[in-house]
Protein backbone atom coordinates (compact mmCIF):
# COMPACT_ATOMS: atom_id res chain seq x y z
CA UNK A 1 0.00 0.00 0.00
CA UNK A 2 1.56 3.68 -1.00
CA UNK A 3 2.05 5.75 1.96
CA UNK A 4 0.24 9.32 1.34
CA UNK A 5 2.27 12.47 2.02
CA UNK A 6 0.59 15.10 4.02
CA UNK A 7 0.88 16.73 1.05
CA UNK A 8 -1.59 14.81 -0.55
CA UNK A 9 -3.79 14.58 2.39
CA UNK A 10 -4.19 18.12 2.62
CA UNK A 11 -5.23 18.11 -0.82
CA UNK A 12 -7.95 15.39 0.27
CA UNK A 13 -9.16 17.55 2.85
CA UNK A 14 -9.45 20.60 0.41
CA UNK A 15 -10.99 18.71 -2.63
CA UNK A 16 -13.39 15.97 -0.96
CA UNK A 17 -15.66 18.91 0.72
CA UNK A 18 -15.45 20.23 -3.16
CA UNK A 19 -16.95 17.23 -4.58
CA UNK A 20 -19.58 16.58 -2.04
CA UNK A 21 -20.56 20.18 -2.15
CA UNK A 22 -20.92 19.61 -6.05
CA UNK A 23 -22.73 16.45 -5.80
CA UNK A 24 -24.87 17.86 -2.98
CA UNK A 25 -26.09 20.60 -5.15
CA UNK A 26 -26.65 17.93 -8.19
CA UNK A 27 -28.42 15.62 -6.00
CA UNK A 28 -30.69 18.77 -4.86
CA UNK A 29 -31.93 20.16 -8.16
CA UNK A 30 -32.98 16.27 -8.66
CA UNK A 31 -34.45 15.95 -5.55
CA UNK A 32 -36.59 19.43 -5.93
CA UNK A 33 -37.63 18.13 -9.09
CA UNK A 34 -38.57 14.72 -7.31
CA UNK A 35 -40.37 16.24 -4.74
CA UNK A 36 -42.21 18.80 -5.88
CA UNK A 37 -45.12 17.42 -7.78
CA UNK A 38 -46.71 19.61 -10.32
CA UNK A 39 -49.61 18.92 -13.03
CA UNK A 40 -49.75 18.95 -16.77
CA UNK A 41 -52.95 18.45 -18.28
CA UNK A 42 -52.13 17.04 -21.80
CA UNK A 43 -48.35 16.19 -21.58
CA UNK A 44 -46.34 13.79 -19.79
CA UNK A 45 -44.29 16.55 -18.31
CA UNK A 46 -45.23 15.79 -14.81
CA UNK A 47 -44.90 12.28 -15.44
CA UNK A 48 -41.24 11.99 -17.63
CA UNK A 49 -39.40 15.31 -15.53
CA UNK A 50 -38.57 13.47 -12.03
CA UNK A 51 -37.62 10.37 -13.83
CA UNK A 52 -34.96 12.19 -15.97
CA UNK A 53 -33.98 13.85 -12.65
CA UNK A 54 -33.19 10.70 -11.00
CA UNK A 55 -31.30 8.55 -13.88
CA UNK A 56 -29.11 12.00 -14.34
CA UNK A 57 -28.31 12.13 -10.23
CA UNK A 58 -27.27 8.70 -10.42
CA UNK A 59 -25.47 9.10 -13.69
CA UNK A 60 -23.77 12.40 -12.51
CA UNK A 61 -22.91 11.37 -8.84
CA UNK A 62 -22.39 8.08 -9.08
CA UNK A 63 -22.39 5.95 -12.37
CA UNK A 64 -20.83 2.85 -11.26
CA UNK A 65 -23.55 2.00 -8.54
CA UNK A 66 -25.59 0.47 -11.29
CA UNK A 67 -22.86 -2.16 -11.72
CA UNK A 68 -22.37 -2.77 -7.94
CA UNK A 69 -24.01 -6.13 -7.26
CA UNK A 70 -27.07 -6.74 -5.02
CA UNK A 71 -26.12 -9.48 -2.72
CA UNK A 72 -29.43 -9.48 -0.27
CA UNK A 73 -33.16 -8.56 -1.11
CA UNK A 74 -34.80 -5.38 -0.14
CA UNK A 75 -38.06 -5.27 1.66
CA UNK A 76 -39.31 -2.42 -0.57
CA UNK A 77 -38.09 -4.16 -3.82
CA UNK A 78 -40.53 -6.89 -3.38
CA UNK A 79 -43.45 -4.32 -3.27
CA UNK A 80 -41.77 -2.64 -6.32
CA UNK A 81 -41.40 -5.71 -8.29
CA UNK A 82 -45.06 -6.63 -7.56
CA UNK A 83 -46.54 -2.97 -8.36
CA UNK A 84 -44.34 -3.71 -11.87
CA UNK A 85 -45.38 -7.13 -12.59
CA UNK A 86 -48.91 -5.99 -11.88
CA UNK A 87 -47.93 -3.09 -14.63
CA UNK A 88 -46.89 -5.27 -17.34
CA UNK A 89 -48.76 -8.60 -16.56
CA UNK A 90 -51.97 -8.13 -14.62
CA UNK A 91 -53.86 -5.19 -15.87
CA UNK A 92 -50.97 -3.85 -18.05
CA UNK A 93 -50.12 -0.17 -19.01
CA UNK A 94 -49.93 1.40 -22.63
CA UNK A 95 -46.14 0.46 -23.78
CA UNK A 96 -44.95 3.99 -23.51
CA UNK A 97 -46.39 4.22 -19.83
CA UNK A 98 -45.23 0.52 -18.92
CA UNK A 99 -41.66 1.98 -20.25
CA UNK A 100 -41.44 4.99 -18.14
CA UNK A 101 -42.79 2.85 -15.08
CA UNK A 102 -40.35 0.26 -15.53
CA UNK A 103 -36.96 3.23 -16.20
CA UNK A 104 -38.35 5.56 -12.94
CA UNK A 105 -39.02 2.83 -10.87
CA UNK A 106 -35.14 1.58 -11.51
CA UNK A 107 -33.41 4.82 -11.39
CA UNK A 108 -34.79 5.56 -7.82
CA UNK A 109 -33.97 2.15 -6.21
CA UNK A 110 -30.30 3.40 -8.06
CA UNK A 111 -30.96 6.62 -6.18
CA UNK A 112 -31.69 4.75 -2.88
CA UNK A 113 -28.52 3.29 -3.07
CA UNK A 114 -26.67 6.24 -4.07
CA UNK A 115 -28.34 7.83 -0.84
CA UNK A 116 -26.32 5.49 1.32
CA UNK A 117 -22.85 4.90 -0.73
CA UNK A 118 -22.99 8.82 -0.78
CA UNK A 119 -24.81 10.05 2.52
CA UNK A 120 -23.11 13.59 3.08
CA UNK A 121 -23.60 14.48 -0.42
CA UNK A 122 -27.44 13.06 -0.58
CA UNK A 123 -28.58 14.43 2.74
CA UNK A 124 -26.88 17.81 1.83
CA UNK A 125 -28.71 17.67 -1.46
CA UNK A 126 -31.72 16.76 0.94
CA UNK A 127 -31.33 19.64 3.42
CA UNK A 128 -30.88 22.19 0.48
CA UNK A 129 -33.71 21.14 -0.99
CA UNK A 130 -35.41 21.31 2.43
CA UNK A 131 -34.51 24.84 2.83
CA UNK A 132 -35.30 25.69 -0.62
CA UNK A 133 -38.73 24.67 0.32
CA UNK A 134 -38.70 26.44 3.63
CA UNK A 135 -37.90 30.04 2.18
CA UNK A 136 -40.23 30.00 -0.64
CA UNK A 137 -43.08 29.17 1.87
CA UNK A 138 -41.96 31.70 4.20
CA UNK A 139 -42.05 34.17 1.34
CA UNK A 140 -45.40 33.38 0.11
CA UNK A 141 -46.84 33.80 3.95
CA UNK A 142 -45.08 37.32 4.22
CA UNK A 143 -46.42 38.20 1.32
CA UNK A 144 -49.92 37.14 1.03
CA UNK A 145 -50.01 38.96 4.39
CA UNK A 146 -48.75 42.23 3.57
CA UNK A 147 -50.93 42.17 0.50
CA UNK A 148 -54.01 40.26 1.66
CA UNK A 149 -54.20 37.58 -1.47
CA UNK A 150 -52.66 34.75 -2.28
CA UNK A 151 -49.52 34.74 -4.36
CA UNK A 152 -49.26 31.96 -6.64
CA UNK A 153 -45.80 30.65 -6.56
CA UNK A 154 -46.22 27.22 -7.66
CA UNK A 155 -47.61 28.81 -11.13
CA UNK A 156 -44.61 30.98 -11.69
CA UNK A 157 -42.24 27.83 -11.13
CA UNK A 158 -44.27 25.31 -13.20
CA UNK A 159 -46.09 28.05 -15.81
CA UNK A 160 -47.97 24.51 -16.45
CA UNK A 161 -49.50 24.22 -13.13
CA UNK A 162 -51.73 26.26 -11.33
CA UNK A 163 -51.37 25.85 -7.80
CA UNK A 164 -54.49 26.32 -5.65
CA UNK A 165 -52.68 27.52 -2.41
CA UNK A 166 -55.25 30.66 -0.83
CA UNK A 167 -58.40 28.63 -2.31
CA UNK A 168 -59.93 27.22 0.48
CA UNK A 169 -60.40 30.19 3.48
CA UNK A 170 -62.10 28.26 6.37
CA UNK A 171 -62.70 30.58 9.44
CA UNK A 172 -60.98 33.20 7.44
CA UNK A 173 -57.17 31.29 7.41
CA UNK A 174 -55.40 31.64 3.80
CA UNK A 175 -53.60 28.03 3.07
CA UNK A 176 -50.35 28.80 1.71
CA UNK A 177 -47.91 26.01 -0.13
CA UNK A 178 -44.83 27.42 -1.23
CA UNK A 179 -43.82 25.63 -4.27
CA UNK A 180 -45.85 23.26 -3.79
CA UNK A 181 -48.94 23.05 -5.64
CA UNK A 182 -51.97 23.01 -2.23
CA UNK A 183 -50.69 23.10 1.46
CA UNK A 184 -51.48 19.34 1.81
CA UNK A 185 -48.64 18.53 -1.09
CA UNK A 186 -45.85 21.03 0.78
CA UNK A 187 -46.74 18.79 4.09
CA UNK A 188 -46.52 15.10 2.79
CA UNK A 189 -43.60 15.90 0.32
CA UNK A 190 -41.62 17.97 3.00
CA UNK A 191 -42.38 15.33 5.60
CA UNK A 192 -41.23 12.58 3.22
CA UNK A 193 -37.55 14.48 2.91
CA UNK A 194 -37.60 14.85 6.49
CA UNK A 195 -37.54 11.06 6.84
CA UNK A 196 -35.50 10.34 4.41
CA UNK A 197 -32.48 12.58 6.20
CA UNK A 198 -33.77 10.66 9.51
CA UNK A 199 -33.21 7.79 8.50
CA UNK A 200 -29.88 8.69 6.93
CA UNK A 201 -28.63 10.57 9.54
CA UNK A 202 -30.41 8.52 12.59
CA UNK A 203 -31.21 11.78 14.29
CA UNK A 204 -32.97 15.12 13.28
CA UNK A 205 -30.52 18.33 12.01
CA UNK A 206 -31.37 21.88 13.09
CA UNK A 207 -33.01 22.35 9.10
CA UNK A 208 -35.03 19.43 9.74
CA UNK A 209 -36.78 20.81 12.88
CA UNK A 210 -37.40 23.90 11.19
CA UNK A 211 -39.15 22.47 8.58
CA UNK A 212 -41.02 20.26 11.20
CA UNK A 213 -41.94 23.87 12.19
CA UNK A 214 -42.88 25.14 8.95
CA UNK A 215 -45.74 22.20 8.02
CA UNK A 216 -47.84 24.23 10.91
CA UNK A 217 -48.34 27.55 8.83
CA UNK A 218 -49.92 25.53 5.97
CA UNK A 219 -53.20 25.21 7.75
CA UNK A 220 -53.76 21.30 6.54
CA UNK A 221 -54.32 18.20 7.94
CA UNK A 222 -51.43 16.41 7.11
CA UNK A 223 -49.36 19.27 8.30
CA UNK A 224 -50.76 18.62 12.07
CA UNK A 225 -50.95 14.78 11.64
CA UNK A 226 -46.94 14.73 10.79
CA UNK A 227 -45.94 17.11 13.28
CA UNK A 228 -47.41 14.85 15.61
CA UNK A 229 -45.71 11.94 14.04
CA UNK A 230 -42.47 13.75 14.12
CA UNK A 231 -42.99 15.00 17.91
CA UNK A 232 -43.20 11.26 18.77
CA UNK A 233 -40.67 10.38 16.50
CA UNK A 234 -38.06 12.94 18.61
CA UNK A 235 -39.38 11.86 21.92
CA UNK A 236 -38.40 8.23 21.04
CA UNK A 237 -35.21 9.25 19.96
CA UNK A 238 -35.19 10.99 23.08
CA UNK A 239 -35.79 8.27 25.48
CA UNK A 240 -33.11 5.74 23.35
CA UNK A 241 -30.39 8.31 24.02
CA UNK A 242 -31.21 8.68 27.44
CA UNK A 243 -29.47 12.45 27.68
CA UNK A 244 -30.50 15.37 29.46
CA UNK A 245 -30.30 17.35 25.77
CA UNK A 246 -32.21 14.94 23.73
CA UNK A 247 -35.57 15.55 26.48
CA UNK A 248 -34.51 19.09 26.25
CA UNK A 249 -35.02 19.28 22.49
CA UNK A 250 -38.18 17.59 22.90
CA UNK A 251 -39.61 19.99 25.12
CA UNK A 252 -38.71 22.80 22.86
CA UNK A 253 -40.65 21.22 20.64
CA UNK A 254 -43.43 20.77 21.97
CA UNK A 255 -43.39 24.43 23.15
CA UNK A 256 -42.75 24.96 19.36
CA UNK A 257 -46.23 23.32 18.61
CA UNK A 258 -48.19 24.79 21.73
CA UNK A 259 -46.92 28.48 20.61
CA UNK A 260 -47.65 27.76 16.65
CA UNK A 261 -50.86 26.54 17.31
CA UNK A 262 -51.71 29.30 19.19
CA UNK A 263 -50.15 32.00 17.26
CA UNK A 264 -51.15 30.54 14.16
CA UNK A 265 -54.83 29.58 14.83
CA UNK A 266 -54.03 25.67 13.69
CA UNK A 267 -57.14 24.62 16.21
CA UNK A 268 -59.56 27.31 15.41
CA UNK A 269 -58.88 26.50 11.40
CA UNK A 270 -59.20 22.46 12.04
CA UNK A 271 -62.50 23.09 14.25
CA UNK A 272 -63.85 25.44 11.12
CA UNK A 273 -62.64 22.98 8.26
CA UNK A 274 -64.26 20.03 9.95
CA UNK A 275 -67.14 21.23 12.36
CA UNK A 276 -68.38 24.50 11.49
CA UNK A 277 -67.76 24.66 8.07
CA UNK A 278 -67.18 21.14 6.76
CA UNK A 279 -65.76 21.06 3.45
CA UNK A 280 -68.25 18.80 1.27
CA UNK A 281 -66.31 18.58 -1.90
CA UNK A 282 -63.45 17.21 -0.63
CA UNK A 283 -65.37 14.81 0.99
CA UNK A 284 -67.25 13.41 -1.67
CA UNK A 285 -64.14 13.00 -4.14
CA UNK A 286 -63.59 10.22 -1.72
CA UNK A 287 -66.72 9.24 -1.44
CA UNK A 288 -67.05 8.62 -5.23
CA UNK A 289 -63.54 6.61 -5.47
CA UNK A 290 -65.15 4.67 -2.74
CA UNK A 291 -67.98 4.18 -4.18
CA UNK A 292 -66.56 3.16 -7.46
CA UNK A 293 -64.65 0.87 -6.10
CA UNK A 294 -67.21 -0.93 -4.29
CA UNK A 295 -69.00 -1.52 -7.55
CA UNK A 296 -66.54 -3.58 -8.79
CA UNK A 297 -66.55 -7.44 -9.23
CA UNK A 298 -64.84 -9.48 -6.22
CA UNK A 299 -62.59 -10.51 -8.91
CA UNK A 300 -61.08 -6.87 -9.89
CA UNK A 301 -60.86 -6.21 -6.38
CA UNK A 302 -58.74 -8.86 -5.28
CA UNK A 303 -56.57 -8.61 -8.84
CA UNK A 304 -56.64 -4.93 -8.37
CA UNK A 305 -58.26 -2.34 -10.84
CA UNK A 306 -54.87 -1.59 -12.33
CA UNK A 307 -52.02 1.68 -11.15
CA UNK A 308 -52.57 3.05 -15.09
CA UNK A 309 -56.45 3.14 -14.77
CA UNK A 310 -58.88 5.32 -13.22
CA UNK A 311 -62.16 4.20 -12.08
CA UNK A 312 -63.70 7.93 -12.81
CA UNK A 313 -62.55 11.40 -13.27
CA UNK A 314 -63.65 12.41 -10.10
CA UNK A 315 -61.87 9.50 -8.72
CA UNK A 316 -59.52 10.69 -6.54
CA UNK A 317 -57.66 7.53 -5.18
CA UNK A 318 -54.57 9.52 -4.64
CA UNK A 319 -56.44 11.47 -1.25
CA UNK A 320 -56.94 8.28 -0.04
CA UNK A 321 -52.97 7.82 0.75
CA UNK A 322 -50.19 6.05 -1.02
CA UNK A 323 -50.56 2.74 1.03
CA UNK A 324 -54.83 2.53 -0.01
CA UNK A 325 -54.02 3.47 -3.33
CA UNK A 326 -51.87 0.88 -3.47
CA UNK A 327 -54.01 -1.85 -2.21
CA UNK A 328 -56.89 -0.47 -4.50
CA UNK A 329 -54.36 -0.31 -7.88
CA UNK A 330 -52.31 -3.45 -7.05
CA UNK A 331 -54.64 -5.79 -5.18
CA UNK A 332 -53.30 -9.37 -3.70
CA UNK A 333 -50.17 -8.56 -5.01
CA UNK A 334 -49.66 -5.18 -3.09
CA UNK A 335 -51.24 -6.33 0.15
CA UNK A 336 -48.17 -9.63 0.03
CA UNK A 337 -45.52 -6.63 -0.99
CA UNK A 338 -46.44 -4.37 1.50
CA UNK A 339 -46.82 -7.13 4.29
CA UNK A 340 -43.41 -8.12 3.19
CA UNK A 341 -41.85 -4.36 3.65
CA UNK A 342 -43.96 -4.21 6.95
CA UNK A 343 -41.82 -7.17 8.55
CA UNK A 344 -38.82 -6.69 6.76
CA UNK A 345 -38.25 -2.64 7.55
CA UNK A 346 -39.22 -3.70 11.09
CA UNK A 347 -36.61 -6.38 11.49
CA UNK A 348 -33.62 -3.83 9.67
CA UNK A 349 -35.12 -0.90 11.25
CA UNK A 350 -37.11 -1.63 14.36
CA UNK A 351 -40.39 -1.19 15.67
CA UNK A 352 -40.52 2.42 16.26
CA UNK A 353 -38.48 4.03 13.38
CA UNK A 354 -40.39 1.64 11.10
CA UNK A 355 -43.99 2.38 12.06
CA UNK A 356 -43.25 6.30 11.96
CA UNK A 357 -41.88 6.05 8.36
CA UNK A 358 -44.30 3.65 6.92
CA UNK A 359 -47.13 6.15 8.62
CA UNK A 360 -45.88 8.80 7.15
CA UNK A 361 -45.38 7.18 3.60
CA UNK A 362 -48.78 5.46 3.53
CA UNK A 363 -50.65 8.36 4.60
CA UNK A 364 -48.97 10.38 1.60
CA UNK A 365 -51.32 11.48 -1.22
CA UNK A 366 -49.46 10.48 -3.69
CA UNK A 367 -50.00 8.16 -6.91
CA UNK A 368 -48.73 4.80 -7.10
CA UNK A 369 -45.96 5.98 -9.96
CA UNK A 370 -44.78 8.81 -7.37
CA UNK A 371 -40.86 8.65 -7.60
CA UNK A 372 -41.18 10.64 -3.41
CA UNK A 373 -42.99 7.79 -1.41
CA UNK A 374 -40.63 4.90 -3.32
CA UNK A 375 -37.26 6.45 -2.95
CA UNK A 376 -38.13 7.01 0.94
CA UNK A 377 -39.26 3.33 0.89
CA UNK A 378 -36.08 2.14 -0.98
CA UNK A 379 -33.61 4.33 1.65
CA UNK A 380 -35.24 2.89 4.53
CA UNK A 381 -34.26 -0.73 3.18
CA UNK A 382 -30.59 0.84 2.47
CA UNK A 383 -30.03 1.91 5.44
CA UNK A 384 -31.18 -1.10 7.38
CA UNK A 385 -29.25 -3.49 5.35
CA UNK A 386 -25.94 -1.21 5.83
CA UNK A 387 -26.55 -1.09 9.69
CA UNK A 388 -26.97 -5.09 9.60
CA UNK A 389 -24.16 -5.01 7.71
CA UNK A 390 -21.98 -2.55 9.96
CA UNK A 391 -22.92 -4.45 13.18
CA UNK A 392 -22.46 -7.86 11.80
CA UNK A 393 -18.83 -6.18 10.79
CA UNK A 394 -18.27 -4.89 13.90
CA UNK A 395 -19.11 -8.66 15.75
CA UNK A 396 -16.76 -9.95 13.83
CA UNK A 397 -13.82 -7.49 14.79
CA UNK A 398 -14.36 -8.16 17.95
CA UNK A 399 -14.35 -11.94 17.93
CA UNK A 400 -11.11 -11.37 15.88
CA UNK A 401 -9.46 -9.22 18.75
CA UNK A 402 -10.17 -11.51 21.28
CA UNK A 403 -8.91 -14.52 19.65
CA UNK A 404 -5.49 -12.20 18.72
CA UNK A 405 -5.57 -11.64 22.65
CA UNK A 406 -5.64 -14.84 23.84
CA UNK A 407 -3.11 -15.97 20.98
CA UNK A 408 -0.91 -13.80 22.75
CA UNK A 409 -1.73 -14.70 26.25
CA UNK A 410 -3.65 -12.31 27.35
Amino acid sequence: MAIRTSDQRAADAVISPLVTGVQGLILAIALLVIFTPFESEGSYISVLLPRFAAIAAVVLVAPLIVVKPIRQIRPAFVLLLAVLLHLTVVVPAPPLQLLAEWVGLIACAFLARVAVSKTAAFVLGLRIALVVNIVALVSQTALTTLQGSDIDIHQMIFPVSEGRSGMETFGGFIRNSGFHIEPGTYATWVAMMIVAVRLLLGRFGVVEWAAIASLLPTYSTAAVIYFGVFAVWIGFDAIGAGRARSFALVTVLAAVGAVGFGAFGVDDYLEARYVTETNEEEQEWRGIALAEYNQLPTVTKVLGFGHANELCDDCHFDDLGFGPNLVFRGGILAVFGLLVVLWGTTKLLGINNAILTLVVIGTAKAATNSLGPWLVLLIASEVGLKSIRQSGRSRRQRKRRASRLAAEGF
